[in-house]
């Protein structure tokens, strides 16, 4: 499992309590000296998502790294989450970046149009799957969610 857009890790916490053998990397920036937006407190995403996934003795690696500049994942995966930005060139980046990794699944979280990220989807479902596509699945919750079945490729 490769997510892009790891933040503090509550994503792979999730995902990796529903799967609790799988292999996870995260891939964010994990800015360092930021304040919770909500609380204004301190807030180091890397050390909070490293101290979660290690007490609940989970596989992982986390790499620091910015998405924009990534041409290729860094490993293959069955599964990639897209949940890093949602703009439509970057979301539309992470979705290409995701494919890379030959996936069988691809999930995008925040789903939901908000800052047209629905047309970086749309756009990627028709150009980029082309005879890839096997289906997908809308997952209904605060901003959404996509399930992304792949076919597998011949050859």
């Amino acid at each position: 499992l490769i997510e892009l857009g790891t933040h503090a890790g509550s994503g792979a916490d999730a995902y990796l309590s529903a799967s609790p053998g799988a292999e996870y990397t995260g891939i964010d920036q994990f800015p360092e000296g930021i304040r919770h937006e909500a609380t204004g407190a301190p807030w180091e995403p890397y050390a909070i998502a490293s101290a979660l996934l290690s007490d609940r003795r989970f596989s992982f690696r986390l790499i620091r790294a910015d998405l924009r500049e990534l041409r290729n994942r860094p490993a293959e995966a069955d599964m990639v989450v897209v949940d890093a930005a949602h703009d439509v060139d970057n979301e539309y980046r992470d979705l290409q970046l995701a494919l890379s990794a030959n996936p069988q699944w691809i999930f995008v979280d925040d789903a939901v149009d908000r800052k047209n990220a629905g047309a970086a989807i749309a756009r990627f479902l028709e150009h980029d799957l082309k005879d890839r596509l096997e289906f997908t699945v809308p997952i209904d919750y605060i901003e959404g969610g996509l399930v992304i079945r792949l076919r597998a490729q011949a050859g």
